[in-house]
């Protein structure tokens, strides 16, 4: 397998930023926002409610892969059919799934 040359890292950041780039550009801004007080020195950038939010897909996205895992190879809990490398097939292309959102 060969390197990725500069130009091609590049095109793969240009592709892969600029729809999310192109949203955030385009979005109306809120007309109070700049009427709204600033945080408070002591509290933090993530808030509980992110962490319980982060924590939440985390576990989500894990139980996912290993069920996935689970299902993928002979006997277990789940009783699968498939052997080693398509279980690892299985779990690459769910994580790549949802990485991309």
């Amino acid at each position: 397998m060969l390197p990725l040359l500069a130009t091609q890292m590049l095109w793969i950041n240009l592709v892969t930023a600029g729809g999310p780039a192109l949203a955030l550009g385009v979005d109306p801004a809120e007309a109070s926002l700049m009427q709204k007080p600033p945080r408070a020195r002591n509290e933090g950038v993530i808030t509980r409610r992110m962490w319980v939010g982060i924590f939440f897909v985390g576990a989500i996205t894990g139980a996912g892969t290993l069920l996935v895992l689970e299902a993928s190879l002979p006997g277990g809990l789940i009783a699968g059919s498939g052997n080693m490398r398509s279980s690892k097939r299985s779990r690459r292309e769910l994580l790549i799934a949802t990485r991309k959102r």
